[in-house]
């Protein structure tokens, strides 16, 4: 028995690790996000980076801030490195919403 404990202990401290592994599909955070504002008037514009503008200094979400309503309000998004007063609207990390469009 003496010359398999060490086997035994091996496995499990492999699997009591394994137990206390990160979850690698979490979603990480982006680094510089800001608040923008949907300034669009159809679904279609929620695409167009254009139609988005710097909410203040982009630090708090100051127009809507529900995540329940309908319609798009804002979004936490980093600026892009061409152009910091408008979002790169592939690093979406959070969004605020409205009643109506």
């Amino acid at each position: 028995m003496k010359k398999y404990f060490s086997g035994i202990m091996a496995i499990i401290l492999a699997i009591s690790f394994s137990a206390f592994t990160i979850n690698s599909t979490t979603k990480r955070p982006f680094s510089g996000e800001k608040w923008f504002i949907f300034n669009g008037t159809s679904p279609g514009d929620l695409n167009n980076s254009s139609k988005y503008s710097l909410d203040g200094n982009g630090s708090t979400p100051t127009i809507c801030k529900s995540a329940t309503e309908t319609y798009r309000c804002e979004i936490f998004a980093v600026p892009q490195s061409g152009n910091p007063t408008l979002p790169d609207l592939t690093t979406i990390a959070a969004q605020t919403k409205r009643p109506t469009p």
